[in-house]
């Protein structure tokens, strides 16, 4: 998480913060299931510690489909005003295919309205099949979202170039950051030289 947290404020540092910042995120309940919502714990946990306020605004939860529906149409029409009431520097978005982008597409253009900082995190790995099923006019309409941010945080060097090339993401915006894994140092107990030492794994892939 260390390693990962320098990685993120690396992005940070280079928006030209040299002070404390506000920053708004946008994503999955922390009590969501998942692995977006582990990453937005680790950010969470790593600015927080470096001194910079980071508030957390839910955009899904584990609800029935209308509630999330509910939800997201309610949280749209409130944003402008949370964006007044907060007054974050930087927006920062996680985003995934199909009806996540959709739904976050208005968070950003509100955000550039009010020429707030985005950084839009990409998840999930089914975006190039969902890029490659839309048409010629929906794909400007993203590609208007990812205009209107500032940074592009990505996976690895294979969703970088993807970004790149196919979505036609300004490279100088693409930043690669790996998942986060938090590891806390065990010391095993001593064992005979000639003892099976056997590990086992329990949780969520």
């Amino acid at each position: 998480t260390g390693c990962y947290t320098r990685l993120y404020l690396d992005v940070i540092d280079q928006m030209n913060a040299s002070r404390s910042l506000r920053i708004l995120m946008l994503g999955p309940s922390f009590s969501v299931k998942g692995g977006i919502s582990s990453v937005e714990k680790s950010i969470h946990r790593g600015l927080t510690d470096r001194n910079h306020r980071v508030m957390m605004l839910p955009t899904t939860f584990d609800h029935p489909r209308l509630l999330k529906l509910v939800h997201g149409l309610v949280l749209w029409c409130l944003f402008p005003f949370i964006l007044l009431l907060t007054r974050p520097r930087i927006v920062y978005i996680h985003f995934a295919s199909s009806y996540s982008t959709w739904r976050k597409r208005p968070f950003v253009t509100w955000s550039w309205l009010f020429r707030r900082k985005v950084i839009l995190h990409a998840h999930g790995g089914g975006y190039e099949a969902f890029w490659n099923s839309l048409g010629a006019r929906k794909r400007r309409r993203i590609q208007r979202m990812f205009s209107r941010s500032e940074r592009l945080i990505v996976l690895s060097e294979v969703w970088k170039r993807f970004y790149a090339e196919a979505v036609m993401v300004d490279e100088h915006k693409i930043r690669i950051l790996p998942n986060p894994v938090s590891i806390r140092v065990e010391h095993p107990r001593q064992h005979e030289d000639n003892e099976i030492l056997k590990l086992y794994y329990c949780g969520r892939v």
